[in-house]
C-alpha cells in the first residue's frame, strides 16, 4: 500500500432488542443514507478510527457499543474501506447528532432502508447480513448469539447449525428442532390460543430465562433454568399480578430464604428451605400484616 493512501472505516451498529441497525443521512455529496463512517487519520488503526468517529458524529461513548470488530473490506468507497459491526442492547436516541455531517438518522432493517442509499452500501452490507440473519434465526437471546458476536473466524459453524434445524409450529407451540429432533433455541407454548410459556432450549433442555403466564395474560412465574432445572432467583405471581412468592432454586429445589404473600400484597410467611424442605423458624402473618405465629421446622 502506498504511503498516505486514503483509508476509511464504517460501522453498522445492530440493536439486539429489534435486530435493526443505525443508518445516518449524510449532508455532504452525495446526500444519501449510509452507515456511520469516516477517514482514518495518520497513526490510527481501524478500531481507533471508528471509536473516534462514533464520538464525533453521534456524540456517544463508544464503550456503549460492544463486540466491535472488522468483518470485511470493500472497494466501492475507495481501495481500503474497512467494514465493522457492533452491538447495543437496545436502540438509542442521538440528541447530539453532528449536523454538519448528518442531518437525520433512524433504525432500519434491510427491508425498510430509506432512499437514496449510499452506492457503497450493498457491498459493505454483504459482510453484515449473515450476522443479522443468524440473530433473527436465533432471536430472543439464544445463547449461541454470544458466540456469534464474539467469534473471530467465519460463520460456518452457525450456518451448519441452521441447515440442520427444522421449524415447527402448531396451535400448541412453535420453535426449532435440531437434527436429533431435540428442541433448540427460542420456543413459545400456547394453551387455548393464549401464550402459556416462553424460553430457550439447548439440545432439548430448558436454559436461561423462562416465563409462564396465567390464562388472563398476566405473568405467572419467571426465573432461570440450567440443564432443565430451575436454578437461581424465581418469582411466582397471582392472577391479579400481585407477587405470590419469591426465593431461589438450586437444581430444581427451593433453597435459602423464601417469602410468600397474600393476594392483597401483605406478607403471609417467610423462612428458609434446605433441599426443598422448610427448616428452622418460619414466621406466619395475618392478612392485615400482624404476626400470627412462629413455627420451628
Amino acid at each position: 500500500m502506498m504511503k498516505n493512501e486514503y483509508q476509511s472505516v464504517g460501522i453498522i451498529i445492530i440493536a439486539r432488542d429489534t435486530n435493526r441497525f443505525l443508518v445516518l443521512h449524510r449532508t455532504g455529496d452525495p446526500k444519501t443514507w449510509a452507515a456511520l463512517a469516516g477517514g482514518m487519520e495518520d497513526g490510527e488503526n481501524p478500531l481507533e478510527t471508528i471509536k473516534r468517529e462514533i464520538m464525533e458524529e453521534i456524540g456517544i461513548n463508544p464503550n456503549m457499543i460492544d463486540g466491535i470488530k472488522e468483518v470485511g473490506k470493500t472497494n466501492t468507497m475507495g481501495p481500503n474501506h474497512y467494514v465493522m459491526i457492533g452491538f447495543v442492547d437496545r436502540e438509542f436516541d442521538i440528541p447530539n447528532l453532528k449536523l454538519d455531517e448528518n442531518d437525520d438518522y433512524g433504525w432500519f432493517t434491510d427491508k425498510t432502508l430509506p432512499k437514496p442509499i449510499h452506492p457503497g452500501w450493498d457491498e459493505a452490507f454483504q459482510y453484515v447480513k449473515p450476522y443479522l440473519d443468524l440473530r433473527e434465526y436465533f432471536k430472543k437471546g439464544f445463547n449461541m448469539l454470544m458466540r456469534l458476536e464474539e467469534q473471530e473466524d467465519d460463520l460456518g459453524w452457525a450456518k451448519d447449525l441452521i441447515s440442520q434445524l427444522r421449524y415447527h409450529e402448531d396451535k400448541h407451540s412453535k420453535g426449532y428442532f435440531n437434527a436429533e429432533n431435540k428442541k433448540m433455541g427460542y420456543w413459545e407454548f400456547y394453551d387455548n390460543g393464549k401464550l402459556y410459556s416462553k424460553g430457550e432450549f439447548i439440545n432439548g433442555e430448558k436454559t436461561g430465562s423462562w416465563e409462564y403466564y396465567h390464562s388472563n395474560g398476566k405473568l405467572w412465574e419467571k426465573g432461570e433454568y440450567i440443564n432443565n432445572q430451575r436454578t437461581g432467583p424465581w418469582e411466582i405471581y397471582y392472577g391479579n399480578g400481585k407477587l405470590y412468592s419469591k426465593g431461589e432454586f438450586i437444581n430444581d429445589q427451593r433453597t435459602g430464604p423464601w417469602e410468600y404473600y397474600y393476594s392483597n400484597g401483605k406478607l403471609h410467611s417467610k423462612g428458609e428451605f434446605i433441599n426443598d424442605k422448610e427448616t428452622g423458624p418460619w414466621e406466619f402473618y395475618h392478612s392485615n400484616g400482624e404476626l400470627d405465629e412462629i413455627v420451628e421446622y
